[in-house]
């Protein structure tokens, strides 16, 4: 088992000379590997830039490399799934795939997720971007935003927010049904999985 503080030093120092894409280059994949205990070991430099680009500090690599992974993981029935995915890609020694989005503020992004084995029962979890479209800024999905001690419901996987009533709305139709334009403090978001992507997520376990 690797120490957090030593594997950190070590996951920094290889990302010195691992890079997967020169600067010039859009990044469309973004690596990280995980030990037999789920400790994350090592972060491209990929990711690092993208947790730059999306001011998501917490996902910088001396905060990610040495921690186990169910630290970044909100919810329990999210953890769960991860659990189910990881156990398969062990057991039957083949990558698992699974699709989602990374939405930001003034995007929205279709990526690919796949966990694939390591020899030593590790794996390797590789996120693609398949597709990535401008769209008008978003004030819910930027982490600057104000917030107010209220909270909406999206989903981990699709990104979509649930109202009341309605049900999983895409987040524009969703601020509108709840008519957060007029708010002057945004509400909180939490995580959850709705029924259509926990059945396409399950459908990766068959």
């Amino acid at each position: 088992m690797l120490e957090c503080h030593d594997d950190a030093e070590q996951g920094i120092t290889r990302l010195s000379t691992r890079a997967t894409t020169t600067p010039e280059e859009p990044d469309r994949e973004f690596v990280y590997h995980v030990d037999r205990n789920d400790i994350v070991a090592y972060c491209d430099l990929a990711w690092l830039r993208f947790a730059q680009n999306n001011a998501a500090p917490e996902l910088d690599i001396p905060h990610v490399v040495g921690h186990r992974i169910w630290e970044f993981i909100a919810t329990a029935e999210t953890q769960t799934l991860y659990q189910l995915l990881m156990t398969k890609a062990r057991a039957e020694q083949k990558p698992v795939s699974v699709s989602f989005r990374c939405d930001g503020p003034t995007c929205r992004r279709l990526m690919r997720l796949s966990i694939a084995p390591l020899s030593d029962d590790g794996l390797t979890f590789t996120s693609h971007l398949v597709e990535e479209e401008p769209r008008p800024y978003v004030a819910l999905l930027d982490p600057a935003a104000s917030r107010a001690e209220v909270y909406i419901k999206m989903c981990s996987w699709c990104k979509q927010v649930f109202v009341e009533g309605r049900g999983w709305l895409e987040v524009e139709d969703a601020a509108e049904a709840m008519q957060l334009f007029l708010q002057a403090h945004l509400p909180q978001i939490t995580h959850a999985i709705c029924e259509p992507c926990y059945s396409g997520a399950m459908a990766a376990l068959e």
